[in-house]
């Protein structure tokens, strides 16, 4: 339940797909709920996907209906769907409030961090957001078969938060697949290389624009760097806006430091390597 344009997220769940590809012992049914997304994943996993797609007008009033009026529709929508598709059990790859409607089929389901109750101060982390993510969390937590998480200190949380058995938490580490791309550099759009060639000696933070990723920690360190002898070292960003790149922008503007930093938009996964294969080392402050 992702949209095509997630970044890391979207590799993220590339790689759990290809190793869950490689169990045998069970015959897995792929669903997406973006149609450009089942093309992005039929194309790097080579096999076919099946599309709910829960942005469409019919679904979404079925939603709607089902929310406000589900002693007349007694089974989601998308649990309709699973039945239909004869699925006998469901495991989310990512968070998402489609596990809401599941009332009868066997689920497993992730929570990968619960850091958004901390940082509930930042734009996009809005009550709406926080109390849709706590119900979700609280509604698998109460009748998942097997809560996975990434890594072992969130058990014992999790567990006090959300009043779940300890037994029914695995920690699950999914190291990254590299993902086998038939790289073309000719193919690249030629704008990224007049662009690219300008800037030499840089480092790369390769990040959607939200506030928790915390993409003003390298602008003022770079404010500080510009004070010392080290004022030749640049800074490329690339993602896609979600709110926060004007404040980025202006941030940069305001300690002077246009010269230093390169800004690209959602990048290819070719233009993606070009960038980590020069890069003097890749910085990572997120928050979350």
């Amino acid at each position: 339940d992702i949209t095509p344009r997630s970044g890391g997220k979207q590799h993220m769940i590339t790689s759990m797909f290809k190793y869950i590809n490689e169990i045998k012992e069970f015959k897995f049914h792929y669903i997406t709920t973006f149609a450009e997304t089942k093309k992005i994943l039929d194309k790097e996993l080579n096999i076919e996907s099946t599309l709910y797609e829960k942005t469409s007008f019919y679904l979404k009033f079925l939603n709607r209906f089902y929310k406000f009026f589900n002693i007349f529709l007694k089974i989601h929508p998308f649990e309709k769907f699973i039945i239909k598709n004869k699925i006998d059990a469901i495991i989310f790859l990512d968070p998402s409030p489609l596990v809401m409607g599941i009332k009868k089929t066997p689920f497993i389901y992730p929570i990968f961090d619960i850091d958004y109750r901390k940082l509930n101060d930042l734009p996009e982390f809005k009550k709406k957001e926080i109390n849709l993510r706590e119900k979700s969390h609280l509604h698998a937590c109460k009748n998942c078969s097997k809560l996975i998480v990434g890594h072992p200190g969130l058990k014992k949380e999790i567990s006090t938060i959300y009043n779940i058995e300890p037994k029914k938490i695995v920690d699950i580490i999914f190291p990254p697949v590299i993902t086998k791309l038939n790289y073309e550099k000719n193919k690249i759009n030629k704008d990224f290389f007049f662009k690219l060639n300008k800037f030499k000696n840089y480092l790369l933070y390769p990040a959607q624009f939200w506030k928790h990723k915390n993409h003003e920690y390298i602008i003022k360190s770079f404010k500080n760097l510009s004070q010392s002898n080290l004022n030749n070292l640049n800074m490329i960003f690339t993602g896609e806006d979600k709110g926060n790149l004007l404040n980025i922008k202006n941030l940069i503007s305001k300690f002077n430091l246009n010269k230093n930093f390169c800004i690209f938009n959602y990048v290819s996964n070719e233009e993606l390597c070009e960038l980590y294969k020069n890069c003097k080392g890749v910085i990572i402050p997120t928050k979350v």
